[in-house]
C-alpha cells in the first residue's frame, strides 16, 4: 500500500514540473542536439565522396579477408611462442619433476594418480570410475597399504588435516612412495598374452 501512494506522490509532483522542463528540452536540448546533427552532416557532405566510400570498403574488404583467415597473421618469436597442447603423459612427467618443490604438484601428482588408478580399476571391473570411488571409500576395493597410503596423504582436505596424515605416516613408517603406486598401476594395466585363439 505504501509504494502505491508513493508511487502516487511523485506523479502528482511531475505534472507541474513536465511543463517547466518540456520548455527546457526544447529551447536548451534539442536545439543544441540539432545543431551538432548539422555540423557533423555538413562536415561529412564536404569530404570527397569516392575517398570516404573508398576507405568505407577498403575496411570491409580488410574484415572479410580477416575472418576468412587469409590475413596476414602475427607470430610470436621468443620466450611467449605458442606451445602444442601437453600430452596426459608429458603433464605427468612435469608433475613428478616438481614433486619436491611443493604441496600443489603433490596434490597434482596424487588427483591424477587417484583417477588413472579410479579408472584402470573402472575398465577392469567392468564398472564406472564414480563406482570405483564410492567401492574405495567403503572399503569394498582393497588396495595395497603403501599405495593407499600414498593417495590418502594427498587426498583433498585442509593442508592442516594433510599435514597431520603425513606425520601420521612418517611415524608409522617411511613416507608413501610414488613408485609403489606406479608399480601398482602398471602391474594392473598388464595384459595376459597367453590368450587362446
Amino acid at each position: 500500500m505504501r509504494r502505491w501512494l508513493l508511487l502516487l506522490l511523485i506523479l502528482l509532483l511531475a505534472l507541474p514540473l513536465a511543463g517547466f522542463f518540456q520548455g527546457w528540452v526544447q529551447e536548451v536540448l534539442l536545439i543544441e542536439l540539432a545543431r551538432l546533427y548539422w555540423s557533423i552532416r555538413l562536415l561529412v557532405e564536404s569530404l570527397p565522396q569516392v575517398g570516404l566510400w573508398g576507405t568505407f570498403l577498403a575496411i570491409v574488404l580488410l574484415v572479410a579477408v580477416g575472418s576468412l583467415g587469409w590475413g596476414w597473421k602475427l607470430e610470436r618469436k621468443g620466450p611467449g611462442k605458442w606451445a602444442a597442447p601437453e600430452s596426459q603423459v608429458q603433464m605427468l612427467a612435469r608433475w613428478i619433476q616438481h614433486a619436491d618443490e611443493g604441496e600443489y604438484f603433490h596434490w597434482s601428482l596424487s588427483q591424477h594418480l587417484n583417477t588413472l588408478l579410479c579408472e584402470v580399476l573402472a575398465y577392469r571391473g567392468h564398472i564406472t570410475p564414480a563406482a570405483v570411488r564410492r567401492r574405495l571409500r567403503s572399503g569394498q576395493i582393497e588396495l595395497p597399504p603403501e599405495v593407499d597410503a600414498y593417495l590418502q596423504t594427498w587426498r583433498p582436505g585442509r593442508p592442516a588435516r594433510r599435514r597431520l596424515r603425513k606425520r601420521a605416516f612418517r611415524a608409522n613408517g617411511p613416507e608413501p612412495s610414488l613408485e609403489s603406486v606406479v608399480q601398482f598401476l602398471e602391474d594392473q594395466m598388464e595384459v595376459s598374452h597367453d590368450s587362446k585363439h
